[in-house]
């Protein structure tokens, strides 16, 4: 939420000290907050009407102006307005009362810093609703470097500032260029470059203007009829305004003010209005007030402010939308929803039912999140690719649901964050779900702090991902339940149980990539589940690096298995595998143990400094272990207990704590005939029991 007072982005604010019903920002810690303003935020957020300018240029009747007009005149379908702050409520209504009433024109504005008046909007067209922060303070804090870092402040962290300007009452042509010096120094006194601002130069007293040679016929037009539809044509008629005024200005002596302010500010608009609509006389209106225009101002306040979702169609043409499903449900098969604002929040799910592409500029950060239950985008586009790139998609609040869920279609997603989802009984709450036939793919993304899955495939669903991080998450960091995966430079790390889960029949590959630090294992696989693991690190997990269960089937090549809270890798059930040229060390178990009734091929993998021994076969567990390594392990080289029967040929077990080979009288091993099984230089014994024959030991 926007602080009233210092504008700085705040979470919640506190009780006033002082036991009113206002509230209390905890940065600038300045009171008087409406205890209203919080209410229903998300929908309508503060927008600051920043106004500024010299002393008699029409800043204080601008604003009771445009007040007086957003209360009597407006006649948009929905519209409504509320006051948030009852105290300001009712100076206001005195103020607006003698100007309705007697056409008295209000006094210069005090030199004080002032209590922002807080007016909230509904059922603005193509907006929806805002809450107006307005401010105004005297001229002259603004000819005044320190007056203006003391009471002005608030202009600091405006994305857009307003600037009165009345020509007919300018003194001499560099007023106004000196008074941009002005600003310009207090900015900086303030830490804040004005080029990260907007400006919006007003012309006030527009019917004193009428007369001026070359005065734009768009500036007659908007004066004469200045109903502005923010659903309809009043961007564009804005925008040509603003270009012809500027080119008027530049033609008319004012080319220096013109060119400093592009140099100046992020960006440039201008507008004209007539906030009396006719002359005064010692501050009173000859005739009744009829303000010309001054919805423009607030439009442009608008524009700048509020998050805007630009749609590219394929025919050329783009249009403006100041809510993200709006420009969804306009947007035609192919279009490009361009995402500019730093924030955009949904006040119900998004749901894409067509091939559409979601974009923001590359590096900077742009959120969309939303709070209702289900989820935040549904996609739901048959035979069609929904794609978005360099975008954040946040769940927050409480309610359950995931992040994202793809039911039909393809899903890509590029460089983009997905975080956030809630979990319930019925909702498992994941970053990502995959359903049915669809298909994600991931690249350079970051899914993270789900309290579900951070990716999870479903049935036949497939996901396709590449360097791209799941971590942070409750439960899984990638779950693949009946579909099929690749993983190609991911990190599924840290997460509340495993790196990367596989169940039912599901398939995946996973090259180059790690599975660290997760509270269960780095990879598991259960039931009838197909695993590749090539050229990868699973290190630091509570329990096993990799782990197969059921009738699962795993093919582990050139994988480092480091420092895990069990084994390296482990095989059990009727697993099967082969396990290939993997370094597993540090263990605290085995640096490989096949166990139960599983099958597994090993070679030349290399098992050392593991707290068990490096290779260990038991129960009824099968398989050939042929030329692996098992060096300084605290335990064995290579133990067999129970009934397995593993084929031993070729292997070398040296260095250990206890045995380089211990077999149990049980085990049922048998031995090849490429290499002799060698041992040297351990603890215990090299061979337990020793049975040397013809062709080395148990030969």
């Amino acid at each position: 939420m926007l602080c009233p007072y210092c504008q700085e982005e705040v979470d919640s604010f506190e009780p006033a000290q002082d036991g009113s019903s206002a509230l209390e920002c905890p940065l600038c810690r300045e009171s008087g907050v409406p205890a209203l303003y919080p209410n229903d935020y998300d929908l309508h957020p503060g927008v600051p009407v920043s106004v500024f300018g010299p002393s008699g240029h029409g800043k204080t009747v601008f604003v009771e102006a445009l007040l007086n007009e957003l209360e009597r005149h407006i006649r948009w379908p929905s519209f409504s307005t509320q006051w948030m702050d009852p105290a300001a409520m009712r100076e206001m209504r005195q103020r607006l009362l003698v100007l309705r009433q007697h056409n008295q024109l209000p006094d210069a504005s005090r030199v004080v810093f002032p209590r922002p008046q807080v007016l909230r909007l509904r059922g603005i067209p193509a907006i929806g609703g805002c809450q107006l922060l307005l401010y105004d303070t005297g001229g002259e804090t603004f000819a005044d470097e320190a007056l203006l870092r003391d009471v002005g402040r608030y202009v600091r962290h405006s994305k857009v500032v307003l600037w009165l300007i009345s020509l007919e009452d300018v003194e001499y042509a560099e007023q106004l260029t000196d008074l941009m010096t002005v600003y310009a120094a207090a900015m900086s006194g303030m830490g804040t470059n004005p080029r990260e601002q907007s400006v919006v130069v007003v012309l006030t007293k527009g019917d004193l203007l009428m007369d001026r040679p070359g005065l734009p016929a768009e500036a007659r037009s908007l004066l004469h009829d200045d109903r502005l539809d923010p659903a309809s044509d009043a961007w564009d008629r804005l925008s040509q305004l603003s270009q012809a005024l500027e080119s008027w200005l530049l033609s008319s002596g004012h080319r220096n003010l013109v060119n400093v302010l592009k140099s100046q500010f992020k960006q440039v608009r201008y507008c004209m209005i007539s906030a009396q609509g006719s002359p005064a006389n010692n501050q009173q209106l000859q005739l009744k007030l009829a303000p010309r225009g001054v919805l423009s101002p607030l439009l442009w306040v608008w524009f700048e402010t509020l998050p805007i979702a630009w749609l590219d169609c394929p025919g050329g043409t783009t249009r403006l939308f100041f809510s993200v499903a709006d420009a969804v449900n306009a947007a035609p098969k192919g279009g490009i929803i361009r995402l500019t604002a730093p924030l955009y929040h949904l006040p119900s799910k998004l749901i894409v039912s067509r091939a559409l592409s979601f974009v923001a500029p590359r590096g900077g950060p742009v959120i969309v999140r939303c709070e209702t239950s289900d989820c935040v985008v549904m996609i739901d586009a048959p035979r069609a690719e929904v794609s978005f790139s360099e975008i954040t998609l946040v769940r927050s609040g409480t309610l359950p649901g995931d992040v994202v869920r793809v039911a039909k279609g393809l899903a890509t997603f590029v460089n983009c964050t997905i975080r956030g989802a809630v979990a319930s009984p019925t909702r498992s709450g994941d970053g990502i779900a995959v359903l049915a036939d669809a298909v994600v793919s991931l690249r350079g993304c970051i899914v993270e702090f789900n309290q579900g899955n951070g990716i999870a495939v479903h049935t036949r669903a497939r996901g396709n991902l590449v360097r791209t991080i799941s971590s942070h998450n409750q439960k899984n960091g990638i779950l693949v339940e009946g579909g099929e995966a690749g993983l190609n430079e991911v990190h599924a790390d840290k997460n509340g149980r495993e790196g990367v889960r596989l169940k039912g029949t599901a398939t995946a590959a996973i090259h180059h990539s790690t599975c660290n630090h997760n509270t269960r294992a780095g990879v598991m696989a259960s039931e009838q589940a197909s695993i590749e693991v090539q050229g990868n690190e699973c290190s630091g997990n509570g329990s096993h690096g990799v782990v197969a269960r059921d009738e699962s089937r795993v093919n582990l090549h050139e994988n480092r298995m480091l420092n895990n809270g069990g084994a390296g890798i482990v095989l059990v059930g009727h697993a099967t595998g082969d396990i290939i040229k993997n370094h597993c060390e540090g263990n605290s178990k085995y640096g490989i143990a096949i166990e139960e009734n599983a099958t597994a091929s090993l070679a030349g993998n290399h098992c050392l400094n593991n707290q068990g021994s490096g290779i260990g076969f038991a129960g009824a567990s099968t398989g050939t272990c042929e030329e692996n390594r098992c060096e300084a392990n605290l335990q064995n080289g290579i133990r067999v207990t129970g009934q397995a029967a593993p084929s031993l040929d070729g292997n070398i077990c040296n260095l250990n704590e206890k045995c380089g080979y211990r077999i149990e009288s049980t085990a049922k091993i048998a031995f090849g005939s490429k290499k002799r099984n060698e041992a040297q230089n351990n603890a215990g014994a090299d061979y337990h029991p020793e049975k040397p024959g013809r062709r080395g030991w148990f030969k």
